[in-house]
C-alpha cells in the first residue's frame, strides 16, 4: 500500500498515542499523522508529535469524558479544523484512530467522519478513502461510563440520518470505508492492547510481494484495506502443523470485533514463505465476494485481512450486556436477560466508486460555513 499518501489522524488521547506508536513502528518513515485532542497534556510527550502536525482546540483544557462537550468544541472551531487538514491534499487514505469510552475522541470522530466525507463530495474527491479503527473498552472493568460512551459513539456511527434533502443515511454506509473495532478486552494490559494493534496495522500496510503464487502490489492492498464494511485482521502464528490450526488460534486471539461470518469481499493473504501455503490458508475461508490476493513476504510476518465483512455485533450486544450488569448490579449471568442489542444497520452499502479527481482540497469562507452548518444539523 501506498504509505506516502496514507494520513493518520488520532483523536483523543488513546487515538493520538496508537497514532504517535504507530509513526515509530513505520520503519520506512512514510506513514504521515495528526494529533487531534481537547488536551495538551494528552500529547504532549508524544514523540513525533510536533507544532505542526497538531490540531489542539482552542480555550479547551479536556472534556470531562463528556462526549457532548468534545462535540461542542467541533461545532464552534470547524472551519479550523478543516483547514488544518486539508494541509494534507495529496493523501487520499486517511485513517482516523480513537478510543470509543472517554469524552473527546469518541465525541470527535463521528462528527469529523461526517465533516470529511462531505468537504470531499463538495469538492469532488471521490477517491478519498475514509477508515476508522475505533476501541471498545475492556468488559472485564466495571466503568459504567466507558460502556455508556462506546454504545453512544456506536450509535452515532450507525444511526440513520436526514440530510437536509430528506434523504436518510448513516455515518457507516454514507461516509466511512473500512471500519476496524477493537476489543479492548483481549489484551492483557494497555500497552499489550496497543502493541497488538501496530503490529497488526502495520503488517496490513506491508503486505506487497511477487510470487510464483501471486503478487499484491500498492493498488492491490488498497483495495482490500480500504474496502467498504467492517475488517478484521488476523497474525497467523508460525510452527503449526497445519494452516486451519493457525487459523483457529489467530481467530482465538483476534483483537478485532469478529463478525457474524467470515464471509468478505475481498481477502488478502500475505506470508512468510517457510511457513505455510498460500492455498491452504485461502481454503480456511469459504465464501470470498470478489477476489483473493495472495504472495510472499520478505518481511517474515504472516497476515490474512478481510475487507467487507458483516458487523460485529456479538461484541456489541456483549458491551451492552456489561453496561446493564452494572447498572443493575447483576453479577449472576444466569439471571440476567439476554436479549439485549444494538439496533444494527444490518446491511452494508457495497458502491465503491474510485472516480479519479484532480479538484483542490482547498476549502472557501463559504463552503466552510455550509460545512459548519451541515455539522450542526447533523449533531
Amino acid at each position: 500500500m501506498n504509505k506516502r499518501k496514507t494520513l493518520l489522524i488520532g483523536c483523543g488521547k488513546a487515538g493520538n498515542r496508537i497514532t504517535n506508536e504507530l509513526l515509530e513502528g513505520d520503519k520506512s518513515g512514510q506513514l504521515t499523522g495528526l494529533f487531534v485532542n481537547t488536551s495538551f497534556k494528552d500529547m504532549a510527550e508524544l514523540s513525533k508529535r510536533t507544532e505542526e502536525n497538531t490540531f489542539l482546540f482552542s480555550s479547551a483544557d479536556g472534556s470531562g469524558r463528556d462526549r457532548t462537550i468534545a462535540q461542542q468544541y467541533v461545532k464552534d472551531q470547524v472551519k479550523s479544523l478543516v483547514s488544518v487538514i486539508t494541509n494534507y491534499p495529496l493523501h487520499d487514505n486517511i485513517y482516523l484512530i480513537t478510543s470509543t469510552d472517554g469524552g473527546s475522541g469518541s465525541g470527535i470522530t463521528p462528527m469529523l467522519c461526517q465533516l470529511l466525507r462531505s468537504g470531499f463530495d463538495k469538492k469532488k474527491l471521490l477517491n478519498r478513502k475514509i477508515n476508522l479503527i475505533a476501541i471498545m473498552p475492556n468488559q472485564k472493568v466495571d466503568d459504567r461510563l466507558a460502556f455508556e460512551n462506546a454504545i453512544g459513539f456506536w450509535n452515532d456511527i450507525v444511526k440513520k440520518r436526514t440530510d437536509k434533502e430528506g434523504n436518510e443515511f448513516s455515518i457507516k454506509d454514507k461516509c466511512l470505508d473500512s471500519i476496524k473495532i477493537i476489543d479492548n478486552t483481549k489484551g492483557k494490559s494497555y500497552n499489550d492492547i496497543n502493541a497488538k494493534i501496530v503490529k497488526t496495522i502495520i503488517n496490513s500496510f506491508n503486505m506487497n510481494g511477487v510470487s510464483d503464487e501471486g503478487d499484491i502490489d500498492d493498488k492491490d492492498a488498497f483495495k482490500f484495506n480500504t474496502e467498504k464494511g467492517f475488517s478484521i485482521i488476523l497474525d497467523i502464528p508460525s510452527g503449526y502443523d497445519s494452516a486451519s490450526d493457525a487459523i483457529d488460534k489467530a481467530i482465538k486471539e483476534c483483537i478485532y470485533g469478529l463478525p457474524n461470518s467470515y464471509n468478505c469481499e475481498y481477502l488478502g493473504i500475505s506470508l512468510n514463505e517457510d511457513d505455510y501455503l498460500i492455498d491452504d490458508i485461502r481454503n480456511c475461508f469459504s465464501t470470498v465476494n470478489k477476489t483473493t490476493y495472495k504472495t510472499y513476504n520478505k518481511l517474515g510476518h504472516n497476515t490474512v485481512v478481510l475487507g467487507g465483512c458483516s458487523e460485529p455485533n456479538e461484541l456489541m450486544a456483549n458491551i451492552v450486556q456489561k453496561l446493564e450488569e452494572i447498572k443493575n448490579g447483576i453479577t449472576n449471568n444466569e439471571n440476567y436477560n439476554k436479549d439485549l442489542t444494538v439496533k444494527f444497520e444490518n446491511t452494508i452499502n457495497k458502491s465503491n466508486k474510485n472516480t479519479k479527481s484532480e479538484v483542490q482540497a482547498t476549502f472557501t469562507a463559504n463552503e466552510l460555513d455550509d460545512l459548519a452548518n451541515e455539522l450542526d444539523d447533523m449533531f
